[in-house]
């Protein structure tokens, strides 16, 4: 049995895709690390990390959906074990994928939380004295909400199997460029360093978009084409699957 020569173009067209989301990922957390951690001496904090590590689980989750639907688009796999690695393989992308963009959204949102705290009117240059015991909660909340141990999920020792990447060198909320002091800069790195002086913004010059806002919308973002994707994908493929087993059960009733 020949897959349908358009299903073919769908499925390879679906497979560049997640290949490229799944390329975007890795480079975002490529550039987090050697432009702005490197380059422009950006400390990450506990939650950085844990961004970074949920977008390589995105990232590898849309890997795995590239992958699964490469098989699929092959000719004479329709009834055949590659047909069914493909699905499983999809399957497991899309729960990979699925864990990362919701841990993403959740890491995301807590240093948004921190964000707020730290930057909350008992912080402020006014010299009002403030007693509001929820603002102070909050700037507890924000001096407390980081640790220089990170606690990956299911016991990962990333920190100590790639430090550089995901070792918290920075406290939350605190994500200037800091660069070292007795350090002579070139033009170029120093317009970088002067940019970012305020904070990670998606626009410095207006300090529009934060970092843990920009994170939220693209884990966001990443979790609606994943749903979509995969309603479109069940609704694909369990019609087939249902015919090809029904197909089984009638030859086998035949037989006996």
């Amino acid at each position: 049995m020949t897959q349908n020569p358009q299903k073919q173009l769908i499925s390879q067209k679906l497979a560049y895709f997640w290949w490229a989301c799944a390329l975007c990922c890795f480079a975002l957390v490529g550039i987090s690390h050697l432009f702005f951690q490197n380059y422009l001496f950006m400390r990450p904090c506990e939650q950085c990390v844990y961004i970074r590590y949920a977008f390589v689980t995105l990232g590898l989750g849309g890997a795995i959906l590239g992958f699964g639907f490469q098989v699929q688009k092959k000719q004479n796999l329709a009834s055949g074990m590659f047909f069914i690695v493909g699905v499983l393989a999809n399957i497991l992308g899309f729960l990979v994928a699925f864990y990362g963009s919701i841990r993403g959204i959740i890491y995301s949102a807590f240093l948004l939380k921190v964000h707020r705290a730290l930057n909350s009117s008992v912080f402020s240059d006014s010299s009002e004295f403030v007693e509001s015991s929820e603002e102070i909660e909050e700037v507890i909340f924000g001096l407390q909400g980081c640790s220089m141990k990170p606690r990956f999920d299911f016991g990962l020792p990333l920190d100590e199997w790639l430090p550089s990447v995901f070792a918290p060198t920075g406290d939350c909320g605190q994500d200037f460029a800091l660069p070292p002091s007795d350090m002579v800069l070139a033009p170029l790195r120093e317009y970088f360093i002067e940019a970012y002086s305020q904070g990670w913004y998606l626009l410095p010059s207006v300090k529009f978009g934060t970092m843990a806002e920009c994170c939220l919308l693209a884990f966001g973002i990443g979790f609606i084409l994943l749903s979509v994707g995969f309603v479109c994908y069940v609704r694909s493929v369990v019609p087939f699957l249902c015919a090809r087993f029904c197909a089984l059960a009638q030859k086998y009733a035949k037989i006996s």
